[in-house]
Order: structure tokens, then sequence, then C-alpha cells
């Protein structure tokens, strides 16, 4: 089955909105976060800084109340003018399988000629190979990579995708004697100098082509774009019969969780451990020193600030671990009755981004001090009591040593009282904390969970805390599971190859 193309902007368009299919529908979002990715919004990352109240979300239904926001940018409000009043910004892939297109599909690739020279064999492609509009015509194929992939049972193991000879077996001089294409034009047999004949089918070698289209088809792949995001943001709604029931309401929502960091659940049973049931769809819960799950209530002697009716700040979990843990589900099963208890919610990677460009000295410091996390006690955990001393030294903003792209934020109470940086860069270094955190809190949108919701959180990009509330007088139960984020982005890909969907 070919790859069909999925893209959030092209399905909400209004040349798609009268599509015959099956969608479900997601609140309008913000044009401060329509931007397709971190990245290219460098040049025009603004946010709206009047007031530090956040904005609340009632779960009950859709609306948003706003307070004082400051108009969007004109590029913004040309790009929101683009999309028709009565057309979501955000459609989740939960759609009917023939809305897809297969333009990134090498399905009906077809080689027209081969030739070899100045180290490449260089392919010819019919014209029914061009893909996405693109009317190439020929590409090239370096020597080494064909002689390192050849696909012969000799060379390969197909079953496990694993290569059985290694580069000391295949001598860096061995060149092609000569090149042929298949009858059809569905292959291509290279006879080797050595003697060694490799057969390359041409959808293989048209996946593989050394272009941009290519190699993006790979990259979505590895990590869909991010969708980064304001006080403005609603969050995408997700059925949880739904989830469990149905790949592609699967696919939507780990689709809505990777590009967004936050989705909210819907209808979920109101007892502990349920979130077993989608953690389990995806792959399996990560365990802590909590356990596999672990209740969040009210408690005297807590050994944390989560177990008490206190406030808590913007933080992410366990940051005092090296391999985080990725995904937090927070489930409602009893949500408080009076005023409190409400939980903000930041994108740590708008913030960032606003601070990279509009406050660089400060990004520096935050992306260049090490600050230790830590955490050290006793929990009991399936009836054994055990110690635990947690301890990770990392920036405040974690940036990809290769791209630059923040890929993790870490912000918590549970920092050290150990700084290790000289005396003169300790006040500066807290300012920029400060900065930070006030940002997040004019950034944050506020939410209060009904009983039977769950909130699903990117636990490396999105900061969330938490109002006080009197537990004197009223209960408030949540219960909390976690799941790394290799186990989701395995089974969002899985479900991608199941289903024929391309996602950007």
């Amino acid at each position: 089955m070919g790859l069909r193309l999925l893209s959030l902007s092209t399905l909400a368009s209004p040349s798609v909105k009268n599509a015959s299919c099956r969608l479900r529908i997601v609140s309008p979002v913000s044009a401060l976060m329509v931007t397709e990715g971190r990245r290219e919004s460098k040049t025009h990352h603004h946010l709206s800084t009047t007031t530090t109240n956040t904005t609340t979300i009632n779960t009950n239904t859709t609306t948003t109340t706003t307070i004082n926001p400051t108009p969007p940018p004109r590029h913004h409000q040309l790009l929101q003018k683009s999309i028709a009043v009565n057309t979501p910004s955000i459609i989740t892939p939960y759609l009917s399988r023939h809305l897809y297109t297969s333009a990134y599909s090498s399905s009906n690739a077809v080689i027209e000629s081969a030739s070899v020279g100045n180290g490449e064999v260089r392919v010819v492609w019919g014209r029914s190979s061009a893909c996405g509009g693109e009317e190439e015509e020929w590409c090239v194929y370096p020597y080494p990579w064909l002689r390192d992939n050849c696909q012969c049972t000799q060379c390969y193991d197909a079953k496990s995708y694993t290569r059985i000879i290694t580069l000391e077996d295949w001598h860096h001089d061995d060149t092609p004697h000569q090149v042929k294409v298949c009858e059809g034009g569905v292959c291509l047999e290279v006879v080797w100098s050595s003697g060694h004949i490799s057969t390359f089918t041409s959808t293989w070698l048209h996946q593989r082509r050394f272009n941009h289209q290519a190699r993006s088809v790979k990259k979505s792949m590895l990590a869909l774009k991010k969708e980064i995001w304001g006080r403005d943001f609603q969050i995408s709604r997700h059925s949880f019969d739904e989830i469990v029931s149905d790949d592609e309401a699967l696919l939507g929502f780990l689709t809505s969780l990777e590009k967004f960091g936050v989705v909210l659940v819907t209808k979920a049973p109101r007892k502990p451990k349920a979130a077993f049931d989608i953690v389990n769809k995806a792959g399996f819960p990560k365990r802590t020193h909590y356990g596999l799950h672990y209740p969040i209530r009210r408690k005297l002697g807590a050994e944390s600030l989560a177990f008490t009716d206190l406030k808590l700040g913007m933080h992410n979990d366990l940051p005092y671990y090296n391999y985080v843990c990725g995904i937090i589900f927070l489930h409602c099963i009893t949500q408080f009755e009076g005023s409190g208890g409400e939980n903000d919610l930041a994108d740590g990677y708008h913030v960032s981004e606003y601070l990279r460009h509009h406050h660089p000295h400060q990004y520096h410091l935050l992306t260049h001090t090490p600050v230790y996390f830590w955490n050290k006690g006793v929990t009991e955990v399936e009836g054994e009591t055990q110690e635990f001393y947690k301890l990770f030294n990392t920036p405040i903003i974690v940036e990809d040593s290769m791209t630059g792209e923040v890929v993790r934020v870490n912000n918590s109470q549970l920092r050290d009282s150990y700084l290790d940086i000289s005396p003169e860069l300790v006040t500066p270094w807290y300012s920029a904390l400060r900065l930070f955190n006030t940002t997040l809190q004019q950034q944050a949108i506020r939410i209060k969970l009904n009983s039977g919701e769950m909130l699903v959180m990117d636990n490396t990009r999105l900061l969330h805390g938490r109002t006080a509330y009197d537990g004197a007088v009223g209960e408030r139960y949540m219960d909390q599971v976690y799941l790394d984020w290799d186990q989701a982005l395995s089974k969002r890909r899985v479900l991608q190859e199941k289903l024929g969907i391309h996602l950007e």
C-alpha cells in the first residue's frame, strides 16, 4: 500500500472542508501557534505579555475565555485569514481512508535507463515516477552506498532488517562493471568489478533518492514537526473508548500529542489504572520509584508536595532522571468541587524560542548553566520499602547538539542548592530563570479537569502547575502513569505503515 499524505494545513483548507469523509473536529487554535516548526518561525516569535493572567478553560465545553488578549502579529493575522472562517485549524487524523492521496508513493516508480560514471550510478526515471508534482527525471546513487546496501541474501537478512556483511567484507574500490535495467523498469541489476551482483527494486531505490523530498518523508517518520503555542491554545479532545478500540483514533491521539505536547482524553473510567488501557496500546508503562502508577491525593506526612493541597509551580516531573519519563497520563478520578485544584499548562518550547530571539543573553545562561536536580527519600512500592537518591545535572533548556533546536526543558522546585558556576554568574542566572518562569505563567492556559478526564502531557516539553485547594473540606484524587516516548513513537510509526498514512 502506498503512503497517503496527511497535512494538517492542507486538510484545514476550504477545498477540503466539504470533502465526503469522516472527521473529528477540534476547536480552532490561536494564530500564535500556527507556525509549522520552531526554527522556521525564529524571525517572528512574539508573545502576548500584557498580563500574567492565564487563559481559563472549562472542559465541559470547547469554549475558551481569554483575559486581555494582545492581537497577534500581522503575519499571523494574514495566515489566519487564509483559512476559511468556519474551518478549524486542526483536524485530528481520524479520517476515512479514501481521503489521503498517494503523492509520496514510490510504488509506481519505473526505471527508464541507468549508467555509471564519476563514482555514481545515474538512474533515469519514467515520467509516471514523479512524486508530489516534481518532474524529476534522474537521480544518482554513489557506489559505496549501493555496495553497502546490497539486498542479496549473502549481504542482507531481510527478516531482521540487518546487514550480514560488515564494511571489512567488501573493498572500498569495488566499482560497478555493468548496470542493467530489468524488464519493465521494475529493478536495477549492478554487476560489481569483484563479480558480486546486487539487485535493487525500483520502489526501493525511489524511496531512497538523495533529494529533499525523499529525506523529508523519512524525517517525518523519525519525528513530526512541532506546533508551538501560547495562551490562546485550545487542547484537542479525544474519546477514551475510541482511542482504545480504533487504530485511526489512536493514531490521531498520538499525532496530536507529538505535535502539540498535550491532549485531553474524555470519558475515561473513574478508576485507578484506567490509563493502562491506553498506555498498553502504545507500549508499556514506565516504572519509577513510585511504581507503575501512583495516586496523587492529599495525605498527612507527605514525602512530596504533590501529595499535599499546596500550590505547585510550573514544573515537569522527575527532572532528576537522566532518561526522563517522556509522557504523563494524569487521570482525574475525583475532582475537588470547591475553588482551586486547577492545572496551569505552558509550552516550554514556545517560551524557550521567545527567549532565544528576544532575550539571547538570558537564553544563553539557561542553556549553558548546569543545574543539579535531585530527590532523596524512602518510598513503598508494591509492599516493599525502597530508599532512593536520584541526581541529574542538566541546563534548564537543553538544545540538540547538531541542530540547536530545543529538545528538553527542565524546571522544578527540586533544584539542588548546589550551583556549579562562579559567584558572579549566580545573580544573572537567577534573573534569567525568573524571566523564564514569568513568561511561562504569561503564556499558560488554565484547566480544571472533570472527573473521568485525563491530561496527557509531553514531559520533556510541557510545564504544568497546580493551584492550591482546601483538602480538609473536599477530596482531589488523581492517578498518574508514565510512558516512554520511544514506545509512543514506535506505535505511531507502526500505525502509519499499517494504515498507509504519511504525516508531516
